[in-house]
């Protein structure tokens, strides 16, 4: 089990490949993490600090992805796709031009600190709407890494893959929870799942508060059957065949984000199952920010947002037994 944030395993990563690799160039707008130090310092030629300027180092990124290289644009996730949304849906009109021409450029969007990851910053901080604004841009793949071995899936096919992508990377340490399996090919994994109740689809870091509700149930609530979990690395482009593989199993269906239900992982799902016969609950983030917790003294604690929200695994715990 790796002991690194999945942060600094993808930069890692990407580092080792960019050594062998002059195609690889880092653009990174004014956030830093001693896992860019050695690659500032020994590959200054592959790596670009823009400053404070997202909008800038998108542009940037895109004319060097239409050149040849494999991008990587890195910022806190709450500004490098809200103040360069603009420059998100130019890159994906110009890489549809392109594809169309035979040309298949690459550049990755890498968003640093997704949904409540900067907790002390207040709502200005938060990127709970970002799910749905991603999924709004046409042809825009979508990444959300839950543990460090995702993240390093993540990372190999940003180096490897053309596309255009953005990469949700949470910026706190989180457990290992995928084995050997095939995430990456299906974009969905189930986690040690027997298949006889209800499933949760979840994604990035409420993959591991449906695992912390389940455990929950099973030892405290003595919940009498088993719950599925699975884990949405791919959000877009979504591979319905997997899912449905996964839906087949199970008589009801729960989904779990940290994000506004409009335009998340719930909605997706349930357009998926709109001819479905079975029962399909919803949790998500309620319409509304939460502006007290930057100052309060239990502020910045991502937990107390959850618990705040209904989304915590306690809160979660209790919906799965009313849903049941």
């Amino acid at each position: 089990m790796s002991d690194k944030l999945p942060r600094d395993v993808f930069i890692d990563y990407v580092y080792e490949r960019a050594k062998n690799d002059k195609r690889i160039v880092f653009l990174n707008a004014d956030l830093g993490a001693i896992a860019l130090d050695k690659f500032r310092e020994e590959l200054p030629e592959q790596f670009i600090h823009t400053g404070i300027s997202e909008q800038t180092m998108m542009n940037w990124g895109l004319g060097m992805a239409q050149t040849g290289n494999i991008v990587l644009t890195y910022a806190m996730d709450s500004f490098v796709m809200t103040r360069a949304m603009e420059q998100a849906k130019v890159a994906a009109v110009g890489f549809q031009s392109l594809n169309e021409k035979g040309i298949y450029p690459a550049m990755n969007i890498i968003g640093i600190g997704c949904g409540f990851g900067y907790g002390e910053g207040g709502p200005t901080h938060y990127t709970t709407e970002m799910t749905g604004w991603a999924r709004g841009i046409a042809g825009m793949e979508i990444l959300s890494p839950s543990d460090s071995k995702s993240a390093m899936e993540a990372a190999r096919i940003s180096c490897e893959v053309p596309g255009l992508r953005y990469i949700r990377l949470d910026r706190q340490f989180l457990p290992d929870i995928h084995g050997d399996n095939s995430f990456s090919e299906k974009g969905i994994a189930e986690i040690d799942s027997n298949g006889e109740s209800v499933c949760i689809f979840s994604t990035g870091y409420t993959t591991h508060t449906a695992l912390e509700a389940r455990k929950m149930l099973k030892e405290s609530l003595k919940f009498p059957s088993e719950i599925g979990i699975a884990d949405i690395f791919r959000i877009n482009p979504f591979n319905e065949e997997a899912f449905w593989e996964i839906v087949g199993k199970y008589p009801r269906i729960m989904t779990l984000e940290e994000n506004f239900q409009a335009g998340g992982i719930g909605e997706m799902i349930a357009g998926k199952m709109s001819k479905s016969k079975k029962p399909l609950e919803i949790i998500a983030m309620p319409d509304k920010y939460y502006f007290e917790n930057a100052s309060n003294i239990k502020g910045g604690s991502r937990s107390y947002i959850h618990k705040q929200a209904g989304i915590d695994a306690e809160s979660v715990a209790k919906k799965i037994l009313e849903f049941w």
